[in-house]
């Protein structure tokens, strides 16, 4: 097994095998993450076959940090050392870089992955936030001015607490 940067027509293999279990990303992002110098998008081979992959990228506006986006094995592959490996190997080239510290947003199922595993540490630097575009995102784009936004989005506060949507977000 090795570990390799990831090449462009690596992107259909990682597709398929992020697609087995969730259909969120599509193939430009992986063709992008290859392209884009802050990225670091390793890919692990196994008799000339991809079974797992790891991406993330430096932070542009924080060079010192990078963030562990995803890292992701397939499953009949699982349990052998490969996801630590593609860490790892992510590790090493973001240190090469410069960073001083990486960082990984993750589900608190992989924690122990990730924790036991890998070496992270448990971080309360950060919070994860949301934000939904609300009425006001979009005045500029509408054409109108804050006030008439203002008076749309109290107009909708109106109809939703009369029930007339059954779900509204106006934050």
């Amino acid at each position: 097994m090795k570990v390799r940067k990831a090449a462009l027509s690596d992107a259909k293999e990682c597709l398929k095998m992020r697609a087995r279990e969730e259909k969120i990303w599509s193939a430009i992002d992986f063709v992008s993450s290859v392209r884009n110098k802050h990225c670091i998008f390793l890919v692990a081979e196994k008799k000339e076959r991809i079974v797992g992959y790891c991406i993330g990228f430096i932070v542009p506006t924080q060079k010192k940090e990078a963030m562990l986006h995803e890292t992701r094995v397939d499953k009949p592959e699982r349990g052998n050392g490969i996801g630590k490996q593609l860490v790892d190997a992510f590790s090493k080239e973001a240190f090469g870089r410069g960073v001083d510290a990486i960082y990984a947003q993750i589900e608190p199922k992989h924690a122990k992955f990730y924790c036991e595993k890998c070496e992270f540490k448990k971080n309360a630097k950060w919070i994860e936030i949301k934000r939904v575009p609300n009425i006001m995102d979009f005045a500029g784009a509408w054409k109108i001015t804050d006030k008439e936004a203002e008076k749309m989005k109290k107009g909708l506060r109106r109809a939703w607490k009369m029930r007339k949507f059954k779900s509204l977000n106006l934050s």
